[in-house]
């Protein structure tokens, strides 16, 4: 089974000092018995070296699901509180869906438990592997996680990736329909299992599940696989008890008339509202329980797919154009029972859209190679009516005071003949616009081994953060605005379905900012 692995994390003494604020308490007041019953106790205690980043660290591989398991004190009711407000403080109100309150613990179901203790509260009997903290060789987190690193990441892997997965498979992306789930993951099953996630907003109204290819190529997977019609009622007695109230809700108030107008219209005959009904399903995701099966027959789907994509050549691109274009007229032949061959100008009209075709895929390889735009500049308060550097919008004709909102414009020529526009008397030159500049971004990034980089660019043996749109002059998704000579920063755009969120590590940045400085020195 497909699963990720499940790891829960101890509280007291595990991620935060439980004995040491005990000790401490009890050194301070020694009349009092219990320590831990005092108010503010659980909630006050202070985490233990590296033990929130170690956390974080966890919660940020993809293979794991990370839970906090921790027992309750019998003498402090307050404790259930102040242990959620403690994970709140500490590690993140988006980590509180994480917290698990149990006395015992070898009732939960997972793969390993990392514990300070090793017996007590179910720990003993718990059937995964339980890492004592603070034994031998385990002492601090540190310990921790060298040895999840080294002993459950690669068992995690193999788990996580299916040994049948394409090798061509970047990643997977989810889509509900307010966009939650903007990073990418391994598997189509994660992707599946983010739709079917409590964070997930209407994915039976909208929602898509994309393969992204490292060439640069995308799969939408079709719903058929993971979405299923559901009838809205099970019975005619359920489907008229429904239609009834409905009725008489709308005849009590008129407004209503649009009320469940797709399942069946109110102006039709009750019998006839209740066939419309009857006949009428929802759309849901899949059952969790139909994963395993569905997994199987999506990949099946995608090794097929690929391997019909990746075994056309682009030197096939012309010959493969025109052997659709003759399955497509014999196709309409059949179709309308039309014997008669083409004529000669119906032939010579399709050769000429067949190599206007080549042509347009043509220039868009080629325009691949010289990714230089161009924008209009100018510092002339008279010609823009803004102090300082001003760039020309020339889809709305006007003056703009950021480069990143100003137009690309691909053939320098078209812009020195708007400069000459402009007026013998006017101050305006063309500049390289700061989209081009991705070409010193490739050569700074170079981490072949990170995620969710997207394109690899065989030329200059670099990994892009950019996908191929040959339809669009916006072909990076984080781009380097270098509105200031001495600094960039990294802009984000929306995600659509053809987009990537991607995380550029502080090392390329590095290597980035000594790439543009010497850039600018040269």
């Amino acid at each position: 089974m497909n699963q990720k692995t499940i790891i829960y994390v101890d509280l007291d003494d595990t991620l935060c000092d439980y004995k040491g604020a005990f000790e401490c308490l009890k050194e301070s007041s020694p009349e009092i018995a219990f320590p831990q019953s005092q108010q503010g106790f659980y909630e006050g205690l202070k985490p233990l070296s590296d033990a929130i980043g170690a956390f974080h660290w966890l919660c940020k591989q993809a293979q794991f699901d990370v839970y906090i398991l921790t027992a309750p004190s019998i003498y402090n009711p307050l404790c259930y509180s102040e242990k959620r407000r403690w994970v709140e403080q500490h590690l993140g109100i988006e980590h509180v869906h994480r917290l698990i309150i149990s006395y015992h613990k070898n009732l939960l179901i997972g793969d390993y438990l990392i514990d300070d203790k090793a017996e007590g509260r179910g720990q003993e009997s718990f059937e995964g592997e339980l890492i004592h903290f603070g034994a031998s060789g385990l002492r601090t987190w540190r310990d921790i996680k060298r040895y999840i690193s080294k002993h459950i990441l690669s068992r995690a892997n193999s788990k996580m990736l299916p040994h049948n997965q394409h090798t061509n498979i970047l990643c997977f992306r989810s889509f509900d329909m307010r966009d939650h789930f903007p990073e990418p993951v391994e598997t189509f099953m994660q992707a599946l299992e983010l739709l079917q996630s409590d964070r997930a907003y209407l994915p039976e109204e909208s929602s898509e599940i994309v393969c992204y290819l490292k060439n640069g190529e995308t799969l939408k997977i079709p719903q058929s696989f993971y979405c299923i019609d559901v009838p809205r009622f099970n019975s005619e007695s359920e489907a008229r008890e429904w239609l009834l109230e409905r009725n008489e809700d709308i005849g009590n108030e008129p407004s209503w008339a649009g009320f469940g107008l797709a399942i069946a219209n109110a102006s039709l005959s009750i019998d006839e509202q209740i066939m419309k009904a009857l006949a009428y399903s929802d759309k849901e995701i899949i059952s969790s329980t139909e994963n395993d099966r569905v997994y199987e027959e999506v990949n099946a789907w995608l090794n097929q797919s690929i391997d019909a994509l990746t075994n056309v050549k682009p030197s096939d691109v012309g010959s493969n154009n025109l052997g659709r274009l003759r399955v497509a007229a014999k196709k309409y032949y059949l179709d309308n029972d039309l014997n008669a061959p083409l004529s000669s100008e119906e032939i010579e009209k399709n050769a000429k859209e067949l190599k206007e075709t080549i042509a347009f895929f043509k220039a868009g390889f080629e325009d691949l190679k010289n990714p230089k735009r161009w924008v209009i500049t100018t510092r002339d308060y008279a010609l823009s009516g803004i102090t300082g550097n001003a760039y020309f919008d020339v889809v709305n004709n006007n003056w703009l005071s950021k480069i990143s909102d100003a137009a690309c414009i691909k053939d320098k020529q078209i812009a020195d003949a708007i400069i000459g526009s402009f007026g013998e008397d006017s101050f305006a030159s063309v500049i390289e616009h700061f989209v081009s500049q991705k070409e010193l971004a490739k050569s700074a990034i170079k981490i072949e081994n990170d995620p969710a980089v997207i394109f690899y660019h065989p030329e200059s043996e670099t990994y892009l953060y950019e996908e191929i749109n040959r339809f669009s002059d916006y072909k990076t998704h984080a781009l380097i605005s270098l509105t200031n000579p001495v600094q960039f920063t990294i802009q984000r755009n929306h995600p659509g379905q053809n987009q990537l969120f991607v995380s550029i590590p502080d090392i390329a940045m590095d290597a980035l900012a000594l790439a543009w400085s010497n850039h600018r020195k040269s």
